[in-house]
C-alpha cells in the first residue's frame, strides 16, 4: 500500500490506462487475500468437501496480483 500511496495518488496529473491496470491488479490482490481466511473458513455441507484448495488458490492469486502491480508500476 505504500507505494501506491507515494505513486499513484501524489502524481498531479491525470491517470493513465498502465496506472489504472496497476489500481486494479492491487484492488483485485487485496480482495482475494481479504477473502481467503472467509474461504477457509466456510461450513460445507458434506464432510470430505475441502474449501482449503478454493483458499490456497485465492492467496496465489492476490500475492500474484499485487506482484504484479509492483512491477508493472517499476517498469512503468
Amino acid at each position: 500500500m505504500v507505494f501506491l500511496g507515494v505513486w499513484g495518488f501524489r502524481d498531479p496529473g491525470p491517470w493513465t490506462g498502465v496506472d489504472r491496470l496497476v489500481m486494479a491488479l492491487a484492488l483485485i490482490g487485496f480482495a482475494a487475500l481479504g477473502l481467503v481466511p472467509w474461504i477457509a473458513t466456510t461450513p460445507v455441507e458434506r464432510e470430505g468437501d475441502e474449501r482449503v484448495v478454493a483458499a490456497r488458490w485465492a492467496f496465489v492469486i492476490g500475492v500474484a496480483a499485487i506482484w504484479l502491480a509492483v512491477v508493472v508500476s517499476l517498469f512503468h
